[in-house]
């Protein structure tokens, strides 16, 4: 039976995580902005002061400069904010493909550590770490099949031991038959032991 695909009801999963992603795409796309609007600010300077040497003060005065100068500086500021908050949003949404499928292996990965409950994961189409969700499946699938194998020959080795109990209630002893069915649980008790150090 496949496992249920969980729509997401929070996008902010992995706050840690998320939020780190996001505050570095706004640290880099605002140093961006601030470097680039700086920039035009300072050619836009240079020109408009040679151009006001070429043209005079009279045709292009210092205060219509000024404040070309000064529009530029408290865009500057704006625009990075705008462009944060957007990316703030941005990052989260982008950011919980990647956050979603982790917190869903990491909580069944404390299931098996706490109440020895498995189960695999189904992970949206457009999720990211679909590879390592196979992986978490596949590791899910083997880990069960082992434990069938273990309890079928844990059930194996009750059995010999109940009908070597028998034996020895009976009134005639038959040693061989006891050291046979002694073998045969040793043999499966070393069995179950090596599995566990495979």
């Amino acid at each position: 039976m496949k496992p249920k695909v969980h729509g997401r009801k929070r996008y902010l999963v992995n706050h840690g995580l998320q939020l780190s992603y996001s505050w570095l795409l706004i640290f880099c796309v605002g140093m961006i902005i601030l470097i680039f609007g700086l920039s035009l600010w300072y050619i836009n300077k240079v020109h408009l002061d040679l151009f006001q040497r070429i043209v005079g003060e009279d045709a292009l005065p210092r205060s219509y400069i000024n404040s070309i100068q000064n529009q530029f500086l408290i865009n500057i500021p704006i625009a990075i904010v705008a462009v944060s908050g957007l990316l703030l949003v941005l990052g989260i949404y982008v950011s919980h493909r990647i956050a979603g499928p982790m917190y869903r292996m990491t909580k069944n990965l404390n299931l098996i550590g706490v109440d020895n409950q498995m189960d695999t994961i189904q992970i949206r189409k457009r999720d990211q770490l679909k590879e390592m969700a196979d992986a978490f499946n596949h590791m899910v699938h083997a880990l069960k099949d082992r434990m069938y194998q273990d309890m079928r020959l844990i059930d194996h080795v009750r059995t010999k031991i109940s009908h070597l109990h028998e034996s020895l209630k009976g009134e005639s002893l038959d040693i061989r038959k006891l050291s046979d069915q002694v073998r045969e649980i040793d043999r499966l008790a070393t069995e179950l032991k090596d599995r566990k150090h495979v």
